[in-house]
């Protein structure tokens, strides 16, 4: 199911690229003009838009797509480990409908925690800045970094959780707190590994430009390629880190009934 996820993030890359071009310019002109200016319509400038947008375009498909996505790799799992079943694509994608309330639920405040993970840092930091011994500057990034991994290491088995039958949300999410608390280390490991992973790619989009202005000056098309390889790390991390997860999960729960 992430596979579906990453092409339609494939494509919004592409029609974000081609946005300055007749036909998608019809649609997806104005949008560029209004919020970011006219002289991002052209070349080589509609290059430097494109990272801001694809992480707009992220953003949307996860809260409409990427909950439905979690859901069925999750049910496929529980369906080849539990039911010892055949993983069909429809059953779990009905499956993954009626459990979306539940999700999005989940995602916002997921959301909101990964917003605190980035905004609080920098407020700190900006309210206690000294300027005779001022901060260092990757300090916010690292403190929401340790940050990040704190919160996803303890919201990462709630999704598993919520697809466990006869029990109220309230013991699905006192499940999920429990396994993460109890396995703490473990999660942490491969938490932390994903995220490295994502760091050096939100690192690498970061300093795009500056990488094409030292290495590459008469190729701004370098930032596709950037994209394009943070699209296909992201689809890759959020395969491991689901499976991992939900797999990890059922080990333990199978081995505590034993």
């Amino acid at each position: 199911p992430f596979l579906f996820l990453a092409i339609c993030e494939g494509l919004f890359l592409s029609l974000w690229y081609y946005s300055p071009r007749p036909i998608v310019s019809i649609v997806l002109a104005p949008i560029i003009r209004a919020f970011m200016g006219e002289q991002f319509l052209h070349y080589p400038l509609n290059f430097l838009v494109l990272p801001k947008l694809i992480s707009i375009s992220r953003v949307i498909i996860y809260f409409g797509l990427g909950l439905v996505t979690l859901s069925m790799t999750i049910s496929a799992v529980f369906q080849l480990e539990v039911d010892k079943s055949v993983s069909w694509f429809f059953g779990n994608f009905n499956r993954a409908l009626r459990q979306y309330p539940i999700f999005l639920l989940w995602s916002i405040i997921y959301g909101l925690g990964v917003l605190v993970c980035y905004k609080a840092p920098l407020f700190f930091v900006a309210k206690f800045q000294v300027q005779t011994n001022p901060f260092p500057a990757y300090l916010p990034l690292l403190c929401s970094f340790v940050m990040l991994v704190f919160v996803e290491t303890i919201f990462i088995y709630l999704p598993v959780t919520m697809l466990i039958q006869g029990k109220t949300l309230l013991a699905k999410v006192k499940e999920a707190l429990r396994f993460s608390f109890r396995f703490f280390v473990s999660t942490v490991f491969f938490v932390f590994i994903i995220r490295c992973l994502k760091l050096l790619m939100f690192l690498l989009r970061i300093y795009c430009f500056k990488i094409i202005e030292k290495f590459f000056p008469q190729l701004p098309e370098f930032t596709l390629i950037v994209l394009s390889l943070e699209i296909f790390v992201f689809f890759l991390a959020n395969c491991f880190l689901t499976i991992t997860a939900a797999e990890f999960y059922l080990l333990q729960s199978q081995e505590a009934k034993e």
